[in-house]
Order: C-alpha cells, then sequence, then structure tokens
C-alpha cells in the first residue's frame, strides 16, 4: 500500500514538470484561458491531493486493520478461519481497487499533459474540451464520494467483525476460566484424595504399628518366658558346671606342680645329655675314671619324671574342635559375604531387566562401544564432534579408561569360551562383580590391620551389604566409583601387607600396579595417592621409619607414579599437580633419610651422630627445594587446586566455581545421610576406632587415619560417603568379630566343644610365650639360688644386665600389682574367675548373641530395603497412580527413542548438561554439552541461551540447535536447576544479571512464585508453556513436537535454524587441527554468534587465589 502511493506521488510530480517545461516552450498563454487553466490546475490539484491524502489516511488504515485483524486471527486461532478468509478476500480487493484508482490517476494527468500539449491547435475546442473534461472530473469526484461511502460501510462491516471477535474472545476466555475452575476442582480433589489416602495410610500404618508392637509383646513375653526357663536350666547346668570347674581347678593346680616338675625334666634331661656328651668327648681312662653317682642321680630324676611326657596331662586342654569349628564358621561366613554382596547388587537387574542407569554410565557404555570396535589406538585418538557442538571434545584423552578396558576384556574372554554374553550385559554385571571383589579385598585389609579372622570375615559381611558400599555398584550401575572401589581397597592391601614384616616390602610392587590401575579407573586416585602418603610421613613422626617402610613406599611411588603417567587423562598431572606435590615430597624425604641412615651406617656413626648429620642434611634439602619452589612458581608449572578440590576445604556455597556449586553431590553431609549410608555401623565403628590405639601397629595406624580422612573428606562432600563406607564396616567388624569370638569362646566351653574355661585357655594361648618366659626365667632363677656357688664360681656373659633386666622386671611388676588392687583390677579378675562370674559370663554371651542376631537381622533388612531404593535407574522407575494401580514410568527413553526415530542423524539437540551422555547414546544425536563438564565458558553459552528472554534465546539458538529438550515434570526438573543455569551464565556472561555473580533476581520468591527474570526467560516458557495460564510459546520460533505420557519430557522443534551457520560448524575446513592431517581437530563456533561471544569474559573464581593479584590490578584500575 505504501509502495503504491508514493509511486502516485511521483507520477504527480513528473506531470507538474511536464506542464511546466511545455508551458515555457509555448509562451504565454491567452489571456482568457488562464482563469480557466488556473481553475484545472486548482481542481486537478485539489482533487488529486484530496485523493492522495484520502487514500493514504485508507492505506494507513487498512495496513493498521490488516495488523490487527492479523493479530485478532493469530489469537483466536483455527476456531476463526472462516472470518480470517474473508477478511483476507476483503483485503485483496480493496486494494485492487486502489491500484485502479491510482492508475486511473495516472491516467487522468496524461489526458490533462495531452490537452495542454494540444492548447495551440484549438483553443476554442480546448475550452469545451475543458468543460466536458471539468464535468468528467466532478463525476469521478462523485464516484470517489460514493466510493469513501463503501469504505465507510467497510468500516462499520469491520467494526461488526471485531465485536464479533471480541464475543468470541470473551467465550474463549469464560471457557478458559471453567477449564481453570475444573482443573482447581480436579486439584482440590485430587488433594482431598491425597489427604484421604494419607489418612488410610497412616491409618493403616498405626493398625500396622499396633499389631507389629502387639506381636513384639507377646514375642517379647514368649521370648523373656522361654529365657526364663532357660536360665533356670542353664543355673542348674551352671551349678554343675561349677561343681567341675572345682574340680578342674583342682586339676589345674595339681598340672601346675605337674608342670613345674616337667621343666625340671626337662632340664635335668639336657643336663644329662651334655654330661654324656662331654664323657664321651673324654679318654677312655677319663671316662672310666669318673665317678657314676651323677649319672645315676639324673638317670634316677628322668626315671621319675618320664610319666609326665605323655597322657593327657602333658599339654593344654585340647582346642581342636572349637578351633576348626571356629574356621569353618567363618569360612562359610566368607563365603556367605560374596554371596551377600551379589544378591543385594541384583535387585534393578530383576525389576527393570539389564538396563544401563543414570546419566554417566550411558556415556561410559557409549565409549566401551566404541573401544571394543575400534580397538585401544582408535580410542586414545577419538575426538568426536557428535559431542559438546560445535567445538567437539577429545574422548579418548578426557576420559578414565580402566573400566572400559576391564568390561571389553571381560566380554572377550566370555566370547573366547563361547558364553553368550552382550557387551551390554557385562557392563550391566561389572558393577556386581566387582562389589563381590571389593568385599573379598576389605576382608583381607581388615585382616591386615587388625590380625584378626573373626574381624575380617565380620568386616567383609557388613561391607558386602552397608548401603555406603552399594549406592555406587548397584547392577546397571555402570560408574567409575564402582570399579574404582575394588581398585582403592586392592591398593591399600597391598600397602599394609608391605608393611607387615622387614621382608613384605616387595608387595610394594603389587602397591603400584594396584595404584595404576586405581588411576585408570577414577579420578579420586589423588585420594588414594594422599592417604598411603599421609600414613608413611606419620609412621616417620611416629618414630617407625624403617628401611622396609622406605623400599616400600619408593617401590610404590614409582611404578605408580610411571604408570600414572601412561594414562592420557592425567598426563603429567603426578608431576605438577598441587594436589600430588605432597607424596612427592615424602618420597623425597625418605631418600634423603635412607642415603643419610647408610652413609651413617657406612662411617660407623652412633645414633647421635646420625642424627645430627640428619638435622644438617635435612636442613639443606630444604633450603634447595624452597630455592627451586621459588624459581619454578612464578613459571606457572604447578598447576592450581582443582574446584573440586577447593570445594573440600572451602564452604559449599563458595567455591567461587557455580559449576561446582550446582552439583548437589558436592554438599556437605549430614547427621542423617550417615545413618542413611551406615546405619548401625555409625554406633559400632567409633569404638572400633578407639581399639585402634591399644597394641598400635602399622597397619591400625593406617585404618586410624583412613577413618579420620574419610570422615573429614565425607562430611564436606556427600558423595565421598562412599570413602567412609569401608572404614565403617572395618571397625565394626572387629568389634563384632571379636565379641562374636569371645561369646563363642564361652558357649563353646559351656556345651563341651571346648575348654571348660575358654579365657584362661585363650590366656594361655595368646601369651605362651611370655608365659615359658616368664617360667624360664623363674627356673634360672631359683636354679640360681639353688646352685648360688656353682653360678658366682661360672657367671655366664651377659649376667650382670640380665640380673639387671630381672630386677627391673619385677619392680615393675610389683608397680603394676599395687595398679592394679589400687583400681580393684584383681578383685575383679578374682570374681571373673570365680562360680559367680564364670555364669555372668554365659549370661553375657548369651545376650551378646542375641543382641548381635537381632541387630543384624534389622541392619540386613535395612540394608536390602535402601538397595531396592538405590537400583532405580533413574530413567526409569515404579509409580503408584492415584487408584493405586503401579505402572512404569518411562517418559526419558521414551523422549529419547523418540528423538531417534524422528528426527534427521545430523540434529543437533539443546539440553542441559545432564542430559547430554543420555542423548548422545540412546538417541544417537549430537549434543550441545554432558556431564564431562570440562568447559565452562561452554556451559555458561548454554545456561545463557535457556535463561534468557524467548527473542533472545532464538537468535542465539538458531545457530547451535535443531531441536531443545527440556525436563518438566519432577522435583529435580530443569525449572528446579534454572538458578544454577543462570549464575553459571552469569560467572561469563556478567550482562545477565550485571553486578550480582549469584544472579539471584533470577529464581523462586519465598511462596514459590518465579521472579519476574525466571518468567521472562526461554526455560520458563518451555517448561509452563500451556499448563500455566498465560504461559504460551512464540511458535513462530520454537514448534512442540513432543511431550511424554507422564509429561516428564517435552521437545521443542526451532524455527528457522540457521543452514549456513549448521552448515559452516560442520565443515571440517573450519575445524582448528593442531596439525596439519591430526585427529585433534576442535571445532569453532558460526561466526554469527560473534557478537554474542564478545560479551563474555574468562570465568574466574570468587575465590581464586591464582586470580588475586590480578583482580587487585583490575579493581585499582577501575578505581583510576
Amino acid at each position: 500500500m505504501a509502495s503504491t502511493a508514493q509511486a502516485a506521488r511521483r507520477a504527480q510530480s513528473r506531470s507538474c514538470r511536464a506542464i511546466a517545461w511545455r508551458k515555457a516552450a509555448l509562451g504565454p498563454e491567452p489571456s482568457e484561458l488562464q482563469p480557466l487553466r488556473s481553475l484545472v490546475t486548482q481542481l486537478g490539484k485539489r482533487v488529486a491531493r484530496e485523493k492522495a491524502d484520502s487514500l493514504k489516511v485508507q492505506n494507513h488504515r487498512l495496513l493498521a486493520h490488516n495488523q490487527e485483524l492479523k493479530g485478532a486471527i493469530a489469537d483466536i486461532g483455527s476456531h476463526q478461519t472462516d472470518v480470517y478468509v474473508y477478511i483476507h478476500e476483503k483485503l485483496d480487493e480493496y486494494s485492487d481497487q486502489i491500484a485502479a484508482y491510482e492508475q486511473r490517476v495516472a491516467e487522468l494527468e496524461a489526458e490533462a499533459e495531452s490537452l495542454r500539449s494540444d492548447r495551440d491547435r484549438d483553443i476554442a475546442k480546448g475550452r469545451e474540451d475543458a468543460k466536458q473534461e471539468i464535468l468528467r472530473l466532478t463525476q469521478e469526484v462523485d464516484s470517489l464520494q460514493d466510493e469513501l461511502a463503501r469504505v465507510q460501510e467497510f468500516q462499520t462491516q469491520r467494526e461488526e467483525v471485531f465485536a464479533e471477535l471480541d464475543a468470541v474472545r470473551a467465550a474463549l476466555k469464560q471457557e478458559q476460566r471453567g477449564r481453570e475452575e475444573d482443573r482447581v476442582s480436579m486439584e482440590r480433589t485430587k488433594i482431598a484424595e491425597k489427604q484421604r489416602l494419607k489418612d488410610e495410610m497412616l491409618r493403616r500404618v498405626q493398625e500396622a504399628k499396633e499389631s507389629i508392637l502387639a506381636d513384639t509383646v507377646q514375642q517379647l513375653n514368649d521370648t523373656t518366658k522361654r529365657t526364663l526357663a532357660e536360665n533356670e536350666q542353664m543355673t542348674t547346668e551352671l551349678a554343675y558346671q561349677s561343681r567341675e570347674v572345682e574340680k578342674l581347678i583342682d586339676y589345674v593346680e595339681a598340672r601346675r606342680q605337674t608342670r613345674t616338675w616337667e621343666r625340671r625334666y626337662l632340664a635335668l634331661s639336657e643336663r644329662f645329655r651334655r654330661v654324656k656328651a662331654s664323657r664321651d668327648a673324654l679318654p677312655a681312662g677319663g671316662r672310666a675314671a669318673r665317678p657314676a653317682a651323677p649319672r645315676r642321680r639324673i638317670r634316677h630324676h628322668v626315671d621319675r619324671l618320664a610319666p609326665l611326657r605323655e597322657g593327657p596331662g602333658s599339654v593344654v586342654p585340647n582346642m581342636g574342635a572349637s578351633g576348626a569349628l571356629k574356621w569353618v564358621i567363618r569360612l562359610v561366613a566368607a563365603v556367605a559375604a560374596c554371596f551377600f554382596a551379589y544378591g543385594i547388587r541384583t535387585y534393578a537387574i530383576d525389576t527393570y531387566g539389564r538396563v544401563i542407569h543414570e546419566f554417566d554410565p550411558y556415556f561410559n557404555y557409549e565409549i566401551t562401544e566404541y573401544l571394543n570396535a575400534h580397538g585401544s589406538e582408535a580410542f586414545f585418538k577419538y575426538f568426536s564432534h557428535k559431542h559438546w557442538s560445535p567445538i567437539g571434545r577429545p574422548i579418548g584423552t578426557t576420559s578414565y579408561p580402566g573400566m572400559q578396558f576391564t568390561s571389553v576384556a571381560i566380554y572377550r574372554t566370555l566370547q573366547h569360551f563361547d558364553i553368550d554374553m552382550s557387551l551390554n550385559d557385562v557392563c550391566v554385571y561389572v558393577p556386581v562383580w566387582f562389589g563381590v571383589i571389593a568385599t573379598i579385598f576389605l576382608g583381607l585389609l581388615a585382616y591386615e590391620g587388625f590380625r584378626s579372622a573373626s574381624a575380617a570375615v565380620a568386616a567383609a559381611v557388613i561391607f558386602a551389604v552397608i548401603p555406603a558400599h552399594i549406592m555406587r555398584s548397584v547392577g546397571g550401575g555402570y560408574d567409575n566409583e564402582s570399579v574404582a572401589m575394588s581398585a582403592m581397597l586392592i591398593t591399600f592391601f597391598c600397602w599394609v601387607r608391605s608393611l607387615r614384616t622387614k621382608s613384605s616390602w616387595p608387595w610394594g610392587v603389587a602397591t603400584g600396579i594396584a595404584y595404576f590401575y586405581m588411576v585408570a579407573a577414577w579420578g579420586g586416585y589423588v585420594f588414594v595417592l594422599n592417604m598411603i602418603g599421609v600414613h608413611a610421613v606419620a609412621l616417620f613422626f611416629l618414630g617407625r621409619y624403617s628401611s622396609n617402610l622406605h623400599r616400600a613406599y619408593s617401590l610404590f611411588y614409582l611404578i605408580g607414579t610411571f604408570g600414572a603417567l601412561q594414562v592420557p587423562v592425567v598426563g603429567q598431572a603426578p608431576l605438577r599437580s598441587l594436589e600430588q606435590m605432597g607424596p612427592a615430597g615424602v618420597f623425597v624425604l625418605f631418600q634423603v633419610l635412607e642415603a643419610v641412615h647408610i652413609y651413617a651406617r657406612s662411617q660407623g656413626m652412633d645414633a647421635a651422630a646420625e642424627t645430627s648429620l640428619r638435622v644438617k642434611v635435612f636442613g639443606a634439602t630444604g633450603v634447595a627445594a624452597a630455592a627451586v619452589v621459588a624459581v619454578v612458581w612464578p613459571t606457572g608449572y604447578f598447576g592450581p587446586l582443582s574446584s573440586r578440590v577447593r570445594s573440600l576445604f572451602v564452604q559449599h556455597t563458595r567455591t567461587g566455581n557455580p559449576l561446582v556449586d550446582s552439583v548437589a553431590e558436592h554438599q556437605p553431609a549430614s547427621a542423617d545421610a550417615y545413618w542413611h549410608y551406615l546405619h548401625y555401623t555409625c554406633l559400632v565403628a567409633p569404638l572400633g576406632f578407639f581399639a585402634t590405639l591399644v597394641n598400635r601397629t602399622d597397619g591400625k595406624y593406617f585404618i586410624a587415619l583412613f577413618s579420620l580422612v574419610a570422615y573429614y573428606f565425607s562430611a564436606r562432600m556427600s558423595r565421598l560417603i562412599i570413602l567412609i563406607g569401608p572404614v565403617a564396616a572395618i571397625l565394626a567388624g572387629y568389634i563384632i568379630g571379636q565379641g562374636a569370638e569371645w561369646a563363642f569362646d564361652q558357649l563353646a566351653g559351656a556345651i563341651g566343644l571346648g575348654p571348660k574355661d575358654a579365657d584362661d585357655a585363650d590366656a594361655s594361648s595368646s601369651s605362651s610365650s611370655s608365659a615359658d618366659s616368664a617360667a624360664d626365667a623363674s627356673a634360672d632363677s631359683s636354679k640360681g639360688r639353688k646352685g648360688g656357688k656353682s653360678g658366682a664360681r661360672k657367671p655366664g656373659k651377659g649376667s650382670k644386665s640380665k640380673s639387671a633386666s630381672a630386677a627391673a622386671a619385677a619392680a615393675g611388676a610389683s608397680d603394676s600389682d599395687w595398679l592394679m588392687d589400687r583400681l580393684g583390677v584383681a578383685a575383679f579378675l578374682d570374681w571373673y574367675k570365680s562360680s559367680t562370674g564364670r555364669a555372668a559370663r554365659l549370661l553375657a554371651a548369651a545376650v551378646l548373641v542375641f543382641v548381635t542376631v537381632a541387630a543384624g537381622r534389622h541392619f540386613f533388612w535395612y540394608s536390602h530395603e535402601v538397595a531396592r531404593g538405590m537400583s532405580h535407574p533413574q530413567i526409569m522407575f515404579q509409580a503408584r497412580l492415584q487408584d493405586g494401580t503401579v505402572v512404569m514410568v518411562d517418559d526419558y527413553r521414551e523422549a529419547y527413542f523418540w528423538l531417534r526415530d524422528n528426527t534427521p542423524e545430523d540434529s543437533r539437540v539443546m539440553a542441559w548438561w545432564d542430559y547430554g551422555y543420555q542423548i548422545s547414546a540412546i538417541a544417537n544425536r549430537t549434543t550441545i554439552a554432558d556431564g564431562n563438564t570440562w568447559n565452562h565458558e561452554h556451559i555458561a553459552l548454554l545456561g545463557r541461551c535457556l535463561t534468557s528472554e524467548e527473542r533472545k534465546a532464538h537468535r542465539m539458538i538458531r545457530h547451535l540447535a535443531d531441536y531443545v529438550l527440556v525436563w518438566a515434570g519432577g522435583g529435580g526438573d530443569d525449572l528446579a536447576k534454572s538458578p544454577h543455569m543462570a549464575r553459571i551464565g552469569t560467572s561469563v556472561f556478567h550482562d545477565i544479571c550485571p553486578g550480582d555473580p549469584s544472579c539471584r533476581q533470577y529464581g523462586f520468591s519465598s511462596d514459590g512464585r518465579p521472579s519476574p527474570m525466571m518468567e521472562r526467560s526461554l526455560l520458563y516458557k518451555l517448561h509452563s508453556n500451556n499448563l500455566v495460564p498465560g504461559v504460551t510459546v512464540d511458535s513462530a520460533r520454537f514448534r512442540e513436537v513432543f511431550t511424554s505420557k507422564y509429561r516428564k519430557v517435552r521437545i521443542y522443534e526451532v524455527v528457522n535454524v540457521s543452514r549456513k551457520s549448521k552448515k559452516w560448524a560442520a565443515n571440517p575446513e573450519n575445524w582448528l587441527c593442531d596439525a596439519p592431517g591430526s585427529w585433534y581437530c576442535p571445532g569453532q563456533y558460526p561466526p554469527a554468534l560473534n557478537k554474542v561471544l564478545r560479551k563474555s569474559k574468562a570465568f574466574k573464581q570468587l575465590e581464586d587465589f591464582n586470580r588475586r593479584e590480578e583482580d587487585d590490578n583490575d579493581s585499582a584500575a577501575g578505581k583510576q
């Protein structure tokens, strides 16, 4: 319309110029024609002006009306299609009429021009023609006025149409209000139904509690009656046992005397042997000349003591039956622990089938398939542009490959033996198998720590089912931690085993190899390295340093570090990362210690001289190390602490990295979390910790340090509760194992399977060497008293030192006896060995067994319940409808399958980074980001796209993605995560929330309503489209193409995608390869995004100590 009016004005201007030119060419016209010419000119100008103004007004009105009609038609949608067609036809008709009028005006101007050109031929005829033209023009004006009347009539019709549209809008609003009222009514009904179900459930729970309480009371009554009856029977039995024990005491006293005679017999036998040997060594005459009386006396004593050499009284009472039974029980319990560990991890497989769980496991499975199909060389050179579009990601050098190589090795081994099992099934069962392996090595580590088989078996049984271990090892949970836990425990076991004796240091080789596997399996290898380093340096400060410790640690560190350097994702970190410099310093310390010790020994230095030399060498080494650090530090050789390590020492919400803070697992653990994942072991493990402080060994020191470090880290980050599971099982297992063994000895002695007094047997067996030493010392002293002259005449070598030691021991024994008397220990021991004490011990043993069995059954039941809860794959789960029907919610896989089956293979799907692994593995489509989170700035761009206003977001997304996927249902959907998205975006793009790094203006208010900034965001509209009144997505930008069955996932197609940007990003010529023909070729952002990318700033943590000086300089420059 506007272009037509401009053309009319241009034609009028041309006609005026032509008339002026011709007037100039013809000269002055006659005076009688001037009034007529003036009238015609004025009339023409007036008509043309009125016509142009009218047409202009009509054009503007029609344009405005056209826009209003288009907006109205867009609002009412498909219900007003006929009205839209009618108005469109009318607009076209009027547009054609206006064009005809404009053409007519042009023709009139042409005719006027022809009249002016012919005025020289016939002026009179011109006058007549002018009159006729005036009449004609008058008629034309009348027709235009009629047309204006018709236009006014059309205006009236338009107003009627708008009135009708208003009526339709009112009807639609009324219908919408009715639907809203119905929805509110349904919600109220739903709430009432929920309340009714809740009340019903509470009533049933109360009834169940009352029933259980009644049953429990009845069981307690029955148990009490049964216990009383058993106590009466036991009292009778104890009375009999007391009489028998009194006889046994008399027998033991007699045996004690017999034992003294037996020792005398052995001494006389040895004396007889020496005499005989000396006699045989004498010449024949000398032998004949010696008197035979001493020999006859010795033989007389030997013959008198000969009956003591055999018979039941020659040794301590037989413990073979109870000992064998103990080992049978331990073996059965160890095998049962393996079965428990396997069975409790297969709930997910039994319920959902052989399905991979969660997010990261899908990526692990995807690259496992790639490794199996292409081999290790291609795997380590695998650069994928399917992940992290458009920049791509090097897969082989950014992934820990230990679990993948293990799975492929297992799969190929099974194939070699013709065992039909797919790679998917192997990956599903890997956490189960390695859960069993971890249980076995946990038992071995507990044995090395406490040197108790019972403690080892009990710890293995607990660890098999403890939720802190199950949380990362359920079937289908194909994650790095499921394999890394076994690798960590193998490494710790080999390390502690290498310190058992002086000749155990070769186990350091096994420790280094196990640590290498740990490095390849999980990024938590830093904890393992530092745990061993802390233990080693603690042993040094505790005065337990030895050459064995030096050799074991050196082997471990050299082999482990060399192996770690071979893992591409680790690279040079063992030599440059601050997190790993501590163990390196311990390695240097031990080398200096051992060198000083070897030098001092070669020079024959005493302890004081060696200590002095050690101080001097340490001082020089410290100065040299400080100088090296001072020179190297400014060059940036040492990398900073990672954000996750910083979060262990910095308050959670202030790590400075919003990406780290956005992960729920990085929050500190609560007391409820410990009870949830450790249960009863929370109560028993502290007792085991104090037990590590008694009779301290290198292994006990390691268990104690492990427990302290694991507790601290788990308290700082809930994800690391997995680390406290092993030590909780070991400490609780020691207490339970020792208690069970003591109770077994008491009960076994009572029923005749072992010695009548188990404690005496344990005491004699555990301290036999010390008792024998004491008896030998007593025999020597008595022999010295009886043969004083002989001893005086022939003093042995070192007799003075032996006498001093004996005197000191006697003094210490007297002091100890006095202290025990003052503390009442002696009286307690007397009571403990009395008949009443023995009866109390049997009763205590019975109670201990009862409590242990009851608590153990509840612990096992609780662990299995938690295991069932942890066995949900997350990608699918069971839910209960209002009518009680249990359904399988498979919305997430349904959405991924839809993407796989209904989108082009080169489609790019934008979603929050949590879902990237599943999109690439299941839907087989290109993702914008995933859980690797290696590029903070790229994730910030993703957060900017999702949290910006719809119009701004579309301008960016059309260059990056073809589809947008959002999680729109449940407590952990994208709307709940969006404040973290805004904060991450703001950390790089400061214009999102200017002056507010935490972006507090984007989020929810105290009443749960979204803030204005959130309401304007694209994510909120995609999430709440047509669900919240007044919230809709512009279909000209994003078109909804899929909504899952239970509305958990919604997928939108991006309208007007930039094909140019997509083609540019996919073109290999635009990739930035590090060398011609190289496999490492990162992509680039399309040039259309340069304007947005220029607004970004390199991410700096809020508390990054490496940036502090730079920040200070920036702030100072800003002030200037």
